[in-house]
């Protein structure tokens, strides 16, 4: 499908058909669009290799497991070389009539594109070699001698190929050295695959909205403050002169109480109000299609923490589930941080744009460096008996700490009926994740319970016992 030309959504196919619009003058929209699908063809081709990699070494290790013929990973593999080979040979071919033309110009616009094809064609030709590099790696320590030579050889020689193809575009860095750090080597490939794959990411414009909000219950305040202290000096300019003690005495007074007004409805007044405003504003913004950027949306973030009576029900029904005894889930007073993010997206938009791009990922990065120091050393020594000899043996034990994090995915969809608005569809879906930390980082994580409506969560919980009990001495 990638290959076919007739297919309208492949990045291929794109291009081609790009290259001959291209023309004077130049249309900078136009350029954008082919560096784009430029780019996401590398983004395609890096997925491609990565799935196929991870499919072949899943299938020698299950021949290695329950035993089998390794003809069938020769012929996956001798399939997945001829694809890889029909997509560089359509790539190359596309690449170097942009190249022509490249020569043929002094456009700087022109330049541009030739930069980002040989940028995606050295990125896909190392990007492949790693993957063959690894899928070798695997073999090596698994199949059996026959196998293994027959896969080396066909492996090998696109290895090669590959190189010499690097050295013959005289690419940067175009084959690993035996000698020294490969330190330039790896920055360049951490270019690369960032200046590609930036193609799929959104930028994010963070929106100071608290800020204004305090400046401006900060304003009312100060006012209401003024306010006062004035009414303070009318009344006292009527019973005593301006220069009697008592004027001054209530002037002085009056400046006091206006200061400490001010300051205590700025300070209560805003915790108020802050706990039901985001401490984060942030637009989403896509820069794909137009040099200044679209919006596609926006999202708020805020975080405090909760007491134990004001978390729901059902939340605490989740955190509970898979403890590991009884007393655990009773005695479970501990701080609680509630993190809430809200997007909204504009579906319509997205879908003008990016019909074969439907799905967005948000990534939220947890920081727990700072808990670690606090933490005991991450083995700890146990003393026992050895079963022969009746010896003292010394064991180490990990002593981790867990993290429970529960997630509540809420997806709001507007319903339409005939034009008109039919109100808001609702689904919502719950995760349990488990972090085992030690002193020396994140030991593990365990998906306690993954992404599960509220009813299969429900019926659950009504099954859900304890993995130990505190104690098995009085139980029948």
């Amino acid at each position: 499908e990638i290959v076919d030309p007739e297919n309208e959504d492949s990045p291929l196919a794109k291009l081609s058909a790009m290259l001959e619009e291209t023309q004077h003058p130049i249309d900078r929209k136009k350029i954008r669009a082919v560096i784009q699908e430029a780019r996401l063809f590398g983004c395609l081709m890096k997925s491609f290799c990565r799935d196929e990699r991870d499919r072949i070494q899943d299938a020698i290790l299950a021949i290695v497991e329950r035993g089998g013929k390794c003809d069938e990973i020769i012929d996956e593999t001798t399939a997945f070389l001829g694809d890889v080979e029909v997509l560089l040979r359509r790539f190359r071919e596309i690449r170097r009539r942009y190249l022509d033309r490249g020569r043929e110009s002094s456009d700087p616009s022109i330049r541009e594109v030739c930069n980002t094809l040989d940028a995606v064609d050295e990125f896909i030709s190392k990007i492949l070699e790693k993957n063959l590099s690894e899928m070798l790696h695997t073999a090596q320590h698994a199949l059996p001698p026959r196998c293994m030579r027959v896969m080396l050889e066909r492996i090998e020689e696109k290895i090669l190929s590959e190189q010499a193809y690097r050295k013959e575009e005289n690419f940067p860095f175009p084959c690993i050295e035996f000698t020294g750090d490969h330190e330039q080597y790896l920055y360049r490939i951490r270019f690369l695959k960032q200046y590609i794959s930036n193609v799929l990411y959104l930028n994010i414009r963070q929106i100071e909205a608290q800020r204004r909000v305090q400046s401006f219950i900060a304003a009312i305040f100060a006012g209401l403050a003024a306010a006062f202290a004035t009414l303070v000096a009318i009344v006292a300019s009527r019973r005593y002169p301006f220069t009697s003690v008592p004027f001054v005495a209530i002037g002085v007074a009056a400046y006091i109480l206006k200061d400490r007004l001010k300051d205590w409805g700025k300070s209560t007044f805003t915790h108020s109000v802050m706990r039901y405003l985001p401490d984060m504003n942030h637009r989403i913004i896509d820069r794909t299609q137009e040099e200044e950027g679209e919006s596609l949306g926006h999202c708020q973030e805020s975080m405090c923490y909760l007491e134990t009576d004001r978390i729901p029900e059902e939340i605490v029904a989740i955190r509970q589930i898979r403890r590991y005894t009884q007393k655990e889930r009773e005695d479970w007073e501990q701080p609680v941080i509630h993190y809430r993010k809200r997007t909204h997206l504009f579906a319509k938009k997205i879908l003008r744009s990016h019909k074969r791009r439907v799905n967005i990922n948000d990534i939220i990065r947890l920081n727990v460096a700072h808990l670690l120091p606090r933490m005991d050393d991450a083995e700890v020594p146990l003393y026992t008996i050895a079963p022969e000899g009746g010896r003292i043996v010394t064991l180490k034990a990990s002593k981790v700490y867990y993290l429970n994090i529960v997630f509540t995915y809420t997806t709001r969809k507007k319903r339409k009926r005939r034009l008109l608005l039919d109100g808001t569809e609702t689904e919502t879906k719950y995760e349990k994740i488990r972090i085992v930390l030690t002193k020396e980082g994140i030991k593990r994580i365990d998906i306690v319970v993954p992404p599960t409506p509220p009813a299969e969560i429900m019926a659950e919980l009504q099954g859900d016992e304890e993995i130990w009990s505190i104690s098995n001495r009085w139980e029948d």
